[in-house]
């Protein structure tokens, strides 16, 4: 198989970069002006080789994902879609990446690390809404803490 060689090198420096999905990498190399034919060649090698793959990248995002607990499943979710996965796909993944239990830990940690006790409850819903809490996870997190929390008269 004749490579085309300067399809090849976009590919891995693309890859050299950060770990990234075959749709990924295939979109940039469009961008860039390469043909189709030469595209897929040179990722199914790569493929092949294991120097891409789909699963390991998916792998790879879940666990920085875990390691980020202030982050709620809808984070992760559209990190997938941003990066070509459609909807339905998306949500399958997340649907197992962390439990609703897991997940309600999550969000008091982050009331825990960063809320103050002067915060209206809108103040703390937003906040966990912007770092990907569901807003059923962040109802129920926003009363514990007004319930729980210490620092609450």
């Amino acid at each position: 198989m004749n490579l085309d060689r300067d399809v090849l090198k976009a590919a891995l420096a693309d890859l050299g970069r950060s770990d990234r999905f075959r749709a990924e990498v295939a979109q940039r190399l469009l961008a860039k002006g390469y043909s189709e034919v030469s595209i897929t060649e040179v990722l199914d090698f790569l493929e092949k080789n294991g120097f891409q793959n789909d699963a390991r990248t998916l792998e790879n995002l879940k666990d920085r994902a875990l390691k980020k607990p202030e982050s709620g499943r809808l984070k992760l979710r559209n990190a997938l879609e941003k990066r070509g996965f459609d909807q339905a796909d998306a949500e399958a993944i997340v649907a197992d990446f962390r439990t609703d239990a897991d997940e309600a830990k999550a969000a008091d940690a982050v009331l825990a690390r960063f809320a103050r006790p002067e915060f209206p409850e809108a103040k703390l819903a937003r906040t966990l809404l912007n770092r990907g809490f569901e807003p059923e996870i962040v109802e129920e997190a926003v009363r514990r803490y007004h319930r729980d929390s210490p620092l609450r008269d």
